[in-house]
C-alpha cells in the first residue's frame, strides 16, 4: 500500500485512506451511493445547501465537458488546460474526486501540449465517470 496516516490518528483521515484503497473493489451502485453521501457530508447535512450545490454542479459540469470536447477537437491546449482546471475545481466543490482526478490528468497533459490522443482517451473516461455520478445526483 502506497499511503500513510500520521499520528495522532484522526478518524476522518483514516476513513479517507481506507476509502481510497477499499473503494477500488466496490461496484457501481455502491460508488453512486458513496458519491451522493460525500456531497451531503460536504454540506454538513444541510439539505438546502446540498440541493443548491447539486443543481449548480448538474448545470456547470456538463458545460465544462462540452468545452473540453470542443478544445480537444481543435487541439487547443491552452483552453484545454484552463477548462480542465475549472472542471477539477467544480468537481472538488461537490466532493466528486473521480471526475476531479480525471480533469486533473487532462490539465497536466494539456500543459505538456504533446499528446491529444491520451487526452481523448481520458475525456471518454471522464464522460463515463460523469454519467455515473450525474445519475446518482439527480
Amino acid at each position: 500500500m502506497d499511503d500513510f496516516i500520521t499520528k495522532p490518528i484522526v478518524p476522518e483521515a483514516l476513513k479517507a485512506v481506507l476509502d481510497r484503497h477499499l473503494f477500488k473493489e466496490e461496484n457501481t451502485d455502491q460508488m453512486r451511493n458513496k458519491v451522493k453521501q460525500r456531497v451531503f457530508d460536504r454540506t454538513g447535512h444541510n439539505e438546502k445547501l446540498y440541493n443548491m450545490l447539486v443543481e449548480i454542479g448538474l448545470r456547470t459540469i456538463p458545460q465544462y465537458m462540452e468545452k473540453l470536447e470542443k478544445y480537444i477537437k481543435k487541439s487547443d491546449y491552452k483552453e484545454l488546460k484552463i477548462t480542465a482546471h475549472s472542471l477539477k475545481g467544480a468537481s472538488l466543490n461537490l466532493a466528486i474526486s473521480e471526475v476531479a482526478d480525471i480533469a486533473g490528468e487532462i490539465q497536466n497533459l494539456a500543459t505538456t501540449e504533446n499528446d491529444i490522443a491520451k487526452i481523448e482517451i481520458l475525456y471518454k473516461k471522464l464522460v463515463n465517470e460523469w454519467e455515473i455520478v450525474r445519475k446518482d445526483l439527480q
